[in-house]
């Protein structure tokens, strides 16, 4: 569902401040009953790093793998409107996933998220609830630029390497993401919410700017 205007705006920024006070509040999955019961077999976190494009956080689920939009965002150097325009026209899935982010061990070497970026201390001692956006394959090939040789290279990477190491239990067990455990599909409870207002890009409750 793609919303515009200013009114949808407003529904969304109320429902981001919802958002924020639960991070604040340090919910757990069993404080509220719409989280969902789901096969956590069938979610599994990775986490791929390269030297020129950084973070790729990927979720495998029933075998089929969805990329971290905000990591594809910045592998292809996408804007708000670029972003808001691909997802519009293409036929690939956006998907929202609730996630449980474990307290920081320094021991950890492959965390699924940093503090910063999900506007928390990584010294806090409870667990904390985040919904994050994915999206398929599909839907990165209607990012791409095939005029752009960067971002044609970052797409050879993540439908390559990743996919080979994704196919190879032997190997991905090495990009196992750490401190994080996927509890829920959103998108099996409500459809996307989809909103550009001015440079601001709404995909249900984060915000790329």
């Amino acid at each position: 569902m793609i919303k515009s205007g200013c009114g949808a705006f407003l529904y969304m920024e109320n429902r981001y401040h919802f958002l924020v006070r639960n991070l604040a509040d340090g919910r757990s999955p069993n404080d509220d009953n719409t989280y969902m019961n789901m096969d956590k077999n069938n979610m599994k976190p990775y986490v791929f790093k390269h030297p020129d494009y950084g973070w790729l956080r990927v979720l495998v689920v029933d075998g089929i793998p969805y990329y971290c939009i905000l990591d594809v965002r910045f592998i292809f150097d996408k804007g708000p409107k670029k972003l808001y325009k691909a997802i519009a026209l293409s036929t690939g899935e956006v998907r929202s996933f609730k996630i449980v982010v474990k307290p920081h061990n320094k021991e950890n070497h492959n965390p699924f998220f940093n503090g910063k970026e999900i506007g928390v201390s990584r010294k806090r001692k409870k667990d904390i609830t985040v919904d994050y956006n994915f999206c398929d394959e599909q839907l990165i090939a209607d990012l791409l630029n095939l005029n752009n040789p960067d971002e044609s290279l970052g797409f050879k990477w993540i439908t390559g390497f990743v996919k080979r190491v994704l196919a190879h239990p032997e190997v991905r067990v090495l990009y196992d993401a750490q401190e994080a455990e996927v509890v829920a599909d959103n998108s099996i409870s409500q459809p996307n919410s989809i909103v550009l207002s001015d440079n601001t890009l709404w995909i249900n409750d984060q915000i790329f700017d």
